[in-house]
């Protein structure tokens, strides 16, 4: 037998059987031999060309056929149960009915199923999707979900949500005896994130017309990862709105990773072909972000031509200012006293000490003196200034006092205190203070107009102008506080109590100062803004500001046809999209003027176009378009700033181990998340108890012995 199979298997007789012609005498046909270039032809000749049939939308109504994939509706809907490494949630261009039907087969997808049809069932609102509870249970659940959402909502630790419910425990609160830990305080938190922002998603998805911008910024947080924010900027019951859409980790922060990041993010939220109601996109006007060559806005305006690229107006003006005092040795001078006078006080508790009881001896209030330095280096030297000026007085008269008496202090801390009280009583510098508090009030005027989630392009240009005007005015006529300043010394040389050392020429030479910097505010602040009036497309939304159409109704009558047509043409791709009617729109602008001066000319620009879209959308459908791109441009990322704010206070060094999926749910609930008082924890609750593996039992407690 072993024989047998030795033989079998031996390549001798394989061999030799192949060398022994066939016992008929026919000869088998010769083998074909072909080139592998041959072979590949012969192949690709015979190969099937998949594609999409149609008959499976009928077969599985859950497949959606968008821009050649295919996608599953339910998985898209319900994302927080679905598997968001699943082809079908991606996008799946594989065109065998054996995909489909693995997917159709699987447990997400059952999942998913079961949830879509349960949310468009209308016999099956959420207060009977609890049915399986008892009302006693579902009360003390409410009450878990309503502490949960209070830890998320306060920036807490999930770990304080024991200690929160013993509280509530202790003043005979009925809580169960399940879920007090920290685990279920973060499910409790995910689920309410999750509602939050499935109706964010349908928003996004379900308006009509669909457009929106996004506003994208990145930093590092404590745990050193580059993480990306993105918000959303959209039209809510006629008004501008902008939403925390996600936060996403980078792992490249270069424009490939941050565009991936991108779209990962508008994936997660669920908001499906983002880039067909994309209008604009904001950033803080990084090489990365706006580079003409490789940013990521030109990768994304590739594919959406019409893409306005907006660069921060609030970033924008810190930059002008800074320009405009480049080079202004005064200003650095100012600088450093400030800082000086910070760090004094900052690093030595015994000079604070010793500033409060002097200023308790002259019967003064003094402040603490705070740094000049930070990210946004205007509002810092602003509120530096006022406080170092209120404290004139009592600093002055504490280094003078260290100056001469010493106290103890080293050679050093005295050559310090003498050189700042030279400073102080320098006329010249004390004018140039009053100068810049003059001049950084009318610039936090603006900041602070630009830095509105609501703020609109008019509103931008009208402050811009109004700004210039303002700063000009006053190298003819002093500013409110100069004018104080010169009036309290006149001729003399007493301010406050303290003698300064002035000079003949010091007024000449401020002068000089004062008129340069002021050209140079105004000639940068034209040059860093210049694309808000050259740029043709934001120049032609200059029509539907109201303050700028003439008085006469002949001209109004051939107002804004131009730009009107300019608006159309760029674009054109995306009114398409949204059944716009290029032949009714002139027709409409007409009347739109008509309805406008005749019964709302006496309204703000806000509030009119939230009254105009509540009552005249079906009357004037195409041009309110265009005016809904309009209010939608991503004009400032100051949201993006705040958001950074909250990320940081939310994973500080103690949490630094935070996933981005938890933060992203932490941070949604602090941003968008409504106040305690008005929190529904029903939808939430709804949510927790649908996406449960096991079988929930909130009556459960586990005997210990």
């Amino acid at each position: 037998m072993a024989g047998k199979i030795t033989h079998f298997f031996s390549s001798k007789s394989g061999k030799e059987s192949q060398d022994k012609e066939p016992s008929n005498g026919i000869q088998p046909p010769a083998k074909k031999v072909c080139s592998n270039s041959t072979a590949s032809k012969v192949y690709d000749g015979t190969l099937r060309v998949r594609k999409f049939l149609p008959k499976w939308e009928n077969d599985f109504p859950w497949i959606q056929f968008t821009e050649g994939k295919m996608f599953c509706k339910y998985c898209l809907e319900v994302s927080e149960h679905a598997d968001k490494n699943s082809s079908f949630y991606k996008g799946s261009d594989k065109f065998r009915i054996g995909v489909i039907r693995a997917h159709n087969k699987s447990k997400q997808h059952f999942r998913c199923a079961d949830v879509y049809r349960a949310r468009r069932n209308p016999q099956n609102p959420i207060e009977q999707g609890l049915r399986n509870m008892e009302c006693a249970v579902q009360e003390k659940l409410i009450k878990l979900f309503n502490t949960a959402y209070f830890v998320a909502k306060e920036e807490m630790p999930f770990s304080s949500f024991k200690g929160l419910c013993g509280l509530q425990i202790k003043n005979d609160v009925e809580l169960g005896k399940t879920y007090f830990n920290d685990h279920a305080c973060k499910n409790f938190i995910e689920s309410s994130a999750e509602i939050l922002k499935a109706d964010l998603s349908e928003k996004l998805n379900n308006a009509s017309p669909r457009f929106f911008s996004a506003m994208a910024d990145g930093s590092t947080d404590s745990g050193v990862v580059e993480q990306e924010l993105l918000f959303v900027r959209f039209l809510d019951n006629g008004l501008p709105v902008n939403r925390f859409l996600t936060v996403q980790s980078v792992k490249h922060a270069d424009a490939d990773g941050i565009l991936h990041a991108i779209g990962n993010g508008f994936n997660y939220a669920s908001v499906v072909n983002w880039k067909d109601g994309l209008v604009g996109f904001g950033s803080d006007g990084a090489s990365v972000m706006m580079g003409r060559q490789n940013g990521v806005l030109k990768k994304i305006k590739d594919d959406v031509p019409h893409l306005i690229e907006m660069h921060c107006v609030a970033h924008r003006l810190e930059l002008a200012i800074l320009d405009a005092f480049k080079g202004e040795s005064i200003l650095t001078e100012l600088k450093d006293l400030l800082q000086g006078i910070y760090k004094h006080y900052h690093y030595s508790p015994k000079a604070l000490r010793e500033l409060n009881e002097l200023a308790q001896v002259l019967e003064l209030s003094v402040l603490k003196p705070v740094s000049v330095l930070g990210t946004r280096w205007t509002p810092h030297l602003h509120r530096a200034l006022k406080v170092f000026l209120q404290n004139f007085t009592v600093i002055y008269t504490h280094f003078e006092n260290t100056a001469a008496r010493g106290d103890g202090a080293s050679a050093a801390m005295q050559g310090r205190a003498l050189k700042t009280t030279k400073q102080m009583s320098d006329f010249k510098q004390v004018l140039f203070m009053h100068f810049m508090l003059d001049t950084l009030d009318v610039v936090s005027r603006l900041s602070l107009v630009m830095q509105k989630d609501a703020v609109t392009l008019a509103e931008v240009k009208d402050s811009i102008e109004r700004t210039s005007l303002s700063i000009q005015a006053m190298v003819a006529r002093p500013g409110a506080k100069l004018s104080q300043f010169l009036e309290v010394v006149a001729n003399g040389n007493q301010f406050k109590g303290v003698e300064l050392n002035r000079q003949d020429g010091d007024i000449a030479t401020f002068n000089l100062i004062k008129q340069r910097v002021i050209g140079s505010m105004v000639a940068y602040l034209n040059t860093r803004f210049a694309n808000v009036s050259t740029n043709d497309v934001i120049a032609a939304f200059d029509i539907f500001n109201t303050s700028l159409w003439p008085d006469s109704d002949d001209e109004l009558a051939l107002y804004g046809e131009q730009e009107l047509n300019t608006l159309v043409g760029h674009f054109k791709l995306l009114l398409e999209r949204n059944d716009f009617d290029s032949e009714l729109v002139n027709q409409e602008w007409q009347e739109l003027k008509v309805c406008i001066k005749r019964n709302h000319s006496q309204l703000m620009m806000l509030p009119m176009w939230q009254r105009i879209f509540a009552e005249y959308t079906e009357r004037f459908p195409n041009i309110l378009m265009l005016v809904e791109i309009m209010l939608v441009l991503p004009l400032a990322t100051a949201c993006c700033e705040r958001g950074f704010s909250t990320l940081k206070r939310i994973k500080s060094d103690w949490r630094s181990r935070l996933g981005t999926e938890t933060l992203d749910h932490l941070m949604r609930i602090s941003i968008d998340g409504p106040d305690l008082e008005s929190y529904n924890a029903a939808r939430a609750l709804q949510h927790w108890w649908d996406k449960g593996e096991r079988q929930r039992r909130p009556e459960f407690q586990l005997q210990r012995k």
